[in-house]
């Protein structure tokens, strides 16, 4: 065990040790200095075999400190494994890569921490001080669950080991839990039992009785005690239950099931069954004569009368009885001889006794029992003449009495050894009787148990809070005067040297003269410090659970939440408090609870948790978050589901912003490739013309003539505008690129502009024969009057270029509510589909000869879409080959919200 280990970070008195592990000399120099300024104690390792070596063999080692990437060789996430398999250290990662990768697998790890190296100081000291508590947390954490654990241990070995059948079933009568005892009373295993019902476990006669006294319970509320029930085990034999039954509440008050406690009363039942029958016996013989009913002459013996049941009581008939004198003398049991010779010279003299009991042998040679009532007859003189009486057979009852007794001490029994204190009291409050568990509990003997009352001043009892109980809150008190039962009340017993034991009580009135209340209590001490220490754990977990920088939630299986932390308030319009058993369904749309639902079936089936990224709206738009889920297991089984989101709004938008840059690096790349062509062929063309122009010129300018002269320098002239317009086009679209355009926006009349730009073109369309037709309305634009005729001028010069000579070009406008759409439509040659949707790009190969063999830049409609977009506007081409071809572009109308 290491130092850490062995002493909370609370309590430190000696400086915690941190094994370094970095490849990087100089960086694992510099943080060793900053972590002993902080007085730490640094081993430092410089590769991952090292590290696990070191970690393995210096117990003193509290915390790890571990580079991912320790160069060729075992990783820092290799290393941290191979040490965490054989020992339990806190181990923050230290690293530079911020990858989600990286980052989700030195989860799976461990959760300690995961720090960016160059963070700072103060982010790793923080990181690692927070490592250690959570160390420590985790550490108290194990040691709670092992009492919990065994406290649980110890409740199931007393409910396994109590002789009484107890058994809970839940409101529709499934068993939920049984003990040992009620397994091997109806001879069925646990899991036999378990999930099912009485109609599934008994006969329809004895499962009604079971349910019909479950569901008085369930509706009323109100406990049944002492119903007797009959029972049948799995091998068909039947016996009886002296059942008491309660009613459970779940969390919100409501009655959710049964718990039952039963006696076996077989024994008894059978016994009370032979008296019952025996009583019946003695009805019968009292209405019908059935009991043996005789006169006697004295001293003769001779019996004058005896009814017909002498036969059944002896075995002998009245004749046989007539026939014989003293009969009875000769079939009175051997060992009541004696007593039958002496109550015979007493009845003799005259001294009777009113009753007798002896025993008989029966004709069929079974010895009865019999209870016989006399009256003495006499004479005149006072001399006993002659005895009347009745003869009961009582063989039945004294068989009963016996069983009664020996029940009466199997009671006993059970009573002293009950593995819960019990005490009973007079009408006076006085304890009567307690048994061995109650001296236990208590720590009095029974025989000072017996000098006090249940109110008595020397008991010393106080409240769940500490606080002093007085007497009247006493289980015991209020049962007494209440004349109702009490359950459940928690006191505690201050017993000597202030050791305090906590028990629960509960208390009933007993229903019998002289009684008072019968009081039974179990220690519920450690059951007590059970849930302290699970107070303690929660408000921990809680505390936690409200810091958390995300959300956090539990539900059931059905969407209803169970638990909220407060970062909900970030995006719910409710107290988290509120929320708490309301359903999803109340906060989101169908489509997203249908979303939530599907997701929680995946979970349940696959039993495993499932991390997701989503997308939700909230008040500020929408947010992205990463969102774990998983299934909550009760009993084995998956019953709710928590979850935590964490908002990774941010690094989506940087992930999009990245992924944005990245399209605009490849379009920017595209525009430089398609720049660089056009210098290199566009512009080298007519470089080259000019070059081959000169050297022509050059060698043959004294045989030309002047004509001659006059062509080559129409090419010259020719060539040098060409020349002049790419590189004018070519500075337009850089400057454009560069932001070095400026835009004077002026609202002006576009039909205007539209009419200077065709008188401009009439004579290149009339030169080649084409009819330029203008039907533009007056109409008022908002845009920059410059860029507008540039796209004009440029849109009809290239309308004029692909017609061919006879065709026509027309230009108009039309108005919307919010813009202007200007067409310039051609019956030119067309465009193909493939050059028709790389018209606008940069990177696009578009340039061809027009009709007369006109030659073109290329880059006229790249500044046209450029300055229509820059104005606000949207350009967009329809032609089909051979068909010509309709150019259109929107302007707005009013300025634009950017523009205020």
């Amino acid at each position: 065990m290491s130092a850490h280990e062995a002493t909370p970070l609370a309590k430190q008195t000696t400086a915690q040790t941190i094994l370094l592990v970095e490849d990087e000399a100089l960086i694992a120099l510099s943080e060793k200095v900053m972590l002993q300024k902080h007085g730490f104690t640094v081993l430092t390792a410089a590769n991952g075999i090292e590290a696990v070596e070191i970690a393995l063999h210096t117990p003193q080692i509290d915390l790890i400190l571990m580079d991912i990437n320790l160069g060729s060789g075992m990783d820092g996430t290799e290393a941290a494994q191979q040490i965490l398999a054989q020992r339990d250290v806190p181990i923050v990662f230290l690293s530079s890569h911020t990858e989600s990768d990286v980052v989700a697998k030195t989860e799976k790890i461990t959760s300690y921490g995961y720090v960016v190296k160059n963070s700072g100081e103060t982010v790793l000291v923080a990181s690692i001080k927070m490592a250690f508590k959570l160390f420590d947390a985790y550490q108290r954490l194990k040691q709670q669950e092992a009492a919990l654990r065994k406290t649980k241990q110890e409740l199931q070995i007393i409910f396994d080991t109590v002789p009484a059948l107890i058994w809970q079933k839940d409101c529709t009568g499934t068993y939920v839990q049984v003990n040992k005892a009620y397994c091997d009373t109806i001879g069925l295993s646990e899991e036999d039992i378990l999930g099912k019902t009485d109609e599934e476990l008994y006969p329809p006669e004895i499962a009604d009785q079971y349910v019909s006294t479950d569901q008085k319970v369930l509706n009323s509320g109100v406990p049944a005690f002492g119903t007797e029930q009959r029972y049948q085990r799995l091998s068909g034999e039947c016996g009886w239950n002296q059942t008491d039954k309660l009613p459970y509440y779940d969390s919100t008050g409501n009655i959710a099931g049964t718990i039952g406690f039963a006696l076996d009363i077989t024994e008894r039942k059978r016994a009370e069954e032979a008296l019952r029958e025996s009583e019946a016996r003695f009805r019968r013989l009292a209405e019908n004569s059935q009991d043996m009913i005789y006169r006697m002459s004295l001293p003769d013996g001779r019996y004058e009368y005896i009814n017909p049941a002498c036969t059944e009581l002896t075995g002998y008939t009245p004749e046989e009885w007539y026939a014989s004198p003293k009969l009875v003398q000769k079939i009175i049991h051997p060992d009541w001889q004696g007593y039958f010779e002496t109550q015979w010279a007493e009845l003799l003299a005259g001294n009777m006794s009113p009753t007798y009991k002896f025993q008989l042998i029966h004709k069929s040679g079974k010895v009865k029992w019999l209870h016989q009532r006399n009256v003495l007859i006499r004479n005149e003189a006072g001399c006993p003449i002659a005895i009347e009486g009745i003869v009961i057979d009582i063989t039945n009852r004294k068989l009963v009495e016996e069983e009664l007794n020996i029940t009466l001490k199997k009671y006993q029994a059970l009573f002293d050894s009950f593995p819960m204190g019990i005490s009973i009291t007079d009408r006076h409050g006085k304890i009567i009787e307690t048994n061995h568990e109650a001296e236990r509990l208590l720590g009095i003997s029974r025989e000072k148990h017996t000098q006090r009352t249940y109110d008595d001043p020397r008991w010393r009892v106080i409240r769940p809070d500490g606080t002093p109980m007085p007497a009247e809150e006493y289980a015991s008190v209020r049962a007494m005067h209440e004349q109702r039962l009490i359950e459940n009340v928690e006191m505690g017993i201050v017993k000597e040297q202030n050791n305090i034991i906590w028990i629960s009580v509960t208390a009933a009135p007993i229903p019998l003269e002289n009684y008072g209340v019968a009081i039974a209590y179990g220690d519920i001490t450690d059951r007590k410090r059970a849930e302290e220490t699970l107070r303690e754990s929660e408000e921990r977990f809680n505390l936690f659970m409200q810091h958390l920088p995300g959300l956090a939630f539990i539900k059931d299986t059905n969407g209803r939440l169970l638990f909220v932390n407060a970062y909900h308030a970030n995006l719910y319009p409710l107290d988290p408090k509120e929320m708490i058993g309301q359903n999803l369904k109340n906060f989101w749309s169908p489509e997203y609870i249908a979303q939530f639902t599907e997701q929680d079936r995946i979970i349940l089936d696959s039993r495993q948790p499932l991390t997701s990224e989503e997308s939700y709206p909230d008040h500020e738009g929408s947010k992205w978050w990463l969102t774990c889920k998983f299934p909550i297991f009760q009993r084995g089984k998956p019953t709710l589901i928590g979850g935590i989101s964490l908002d990774i709004t941010a690094r989506k938008r940087a992930e999009e912003a990245l992924q944005k840059s990245e399209q605009q690096f490849r379009e920017l790349n595209a525009q430089k490739d398609k720049f660089f062509s056009i210098l290199a062929h566009d512009l080298k063309n007519p470089i080259v013309g000019f070059i081959s122009f000169a050297n022509l010129l050059e060698d043959n300018f004294t045989s030309m003539d002047s004509e001659e002269r006059q062509l080559l320098i129409q090419y010259f002239r020719m060539s040098a505008k060409t020349l002049f317009t790419l590189l004018e086009n070519l500075l337009t679209w850089a400057r454009l690129q560069q932001g070095e355009v400026e835009c004077h926006f002026d609202q002006f009349p576009i039909d205007q502009l539209v009419a200077r730009a065709v008188a401009l073109l009439t004579p290149n369309a009339m030169y080649k024969h084409i009819t330029l037709t203008n039907t533009t309305p007056l109409i008022n634009v908002y845009a920059s009057i410059e860029m507008v005729d540039a796209v004009v001028r440029n849109l009809l010069a290239n309308a004029i270029k692909f017609t061919p000579s006879g065709g026509a070009v027309t230009i108009t406008a039309t108005e919307t509510a919010t813009d202007v759409c200007v067409t310039v439509a051609d019956t030119g040659i067309g465009i193909p589909p493939d050059k028709l949707a790389q018209l606008f790009r940069i990177d696009g190969k578009t340039q061809r000869d027009g009709t007369s063999g006109e030659k073109g830049t290329g880059l006229g409609l790249i500044l046209c879409k450029e300055f229509v977009e820059k104005q606000g506007g949207q350009i967009w081409a329809e032609s089909e080959p051979g068909n010509g071809t309709r150019v259109m572009f929107t302007l707005p109308t009013q300025p634009s919200e950017r523009e205020h």
